[in-house]
């Protein structure tokens, strides 16, 4: 509308800088509780002042209604979906679909997903439980190799347990062989005593035989005394 001075009479809203911290008071009304809110604008917490904006705080799910109810379809903003993987140990952004860091400059090789951890722990537990398998068998092996060195040295203390029977009867059979030969000495030199007290000279013939072969007279003489001897 115009008046008559041609002036428009359109009334015009007063603003004043006031109008900024009422417009962010009532937008953090609908996110912030109570006294998050009375914290935040520097109101005591037995102010009365939050009512005024609080009252009124209905929700985006509420307003989604209201609105709908109203012919108005609100469309649900879309989720932000990630397009990058920020490596935690160089911060190389990586692909989205890379598993492990592809760092160029210094190989980080860090596991950006949780597949690439699965897989981690995966090769871990295979490599420990080859070094088990490992451990046993070698266990098994030891083992095996001991008994088998016990086996042989029960057997060679056999051996030497049945050498040392053998040294001893060997042993005793040379001493009797030796006390028999004393005793034959001994006989010998008895009776050799009495053939040289009874026949003197009896061994001349004997000695000659050791120097050469028996003539007629030697075997005479041998007899003799041998007869000698028999009488005696």
């Amino acid at each position: 509308m115009r008046h008559r001075s041609g002036m428009s009479t359109t009334r015009v809203k007063k603003w004043n800088p006031y109008c900024i911290r009422h417009s962010a008071i009532t937008d953090d009304s609908d996110h912030l509780p109570e006294y998050a809110l009375k914290k935040k604008v520097r109101w005591t917490m037995n102010s009365k002042q939050g009512n005024r904006y609080i009252k009124n705080n209905m929700g985006d799910e509420l307003k989604n209604k209201i609105l709908e109810h109203s012919g108005i379809k609100v469309t649900a903003l879309a989720k932000p979906q990630m397009v990058a993987r920020t490596c935690g140990s160089c911060g190389y952004i990586n692909k989205l679909e890379s598993k492990f860091c592809e760092n160029p400059t210094n190989g980080c090789h860090y596991p950006q997903t949780q597949l690439a951890l699965d897989e981690i722990k995966a090769a871990e537990d295979s490599k420990l439980q080859v070094l088990r398998n490992e451990i046993v068998e070698t266990k098994a092996a030891h083992q095996n190799e001991l008994e088998m060195l016990n086996g042989q040295i029960f057997m060679m203390q056999q051996y030497f347990k049945s050498y040392d029977e053998k040294v001893e009867s060997y042993h005793e059979k040379v001493e009797q062989y030796i006390s028999q030969q004393n005793r034959e000495e001994e006989r010998r030199r008895q009776i050799y005593e009495i053939l040289r007290k009874d026949n003197p000279g009896w061994m001349e013939p004997y000695l000659k035989t050791l120097r050469g072969p028996l003539t007629k007279e030697d075997r005479k003489r041998l007899m003799a005394g041998a007869a000698g001897c028999s009488t005696a």
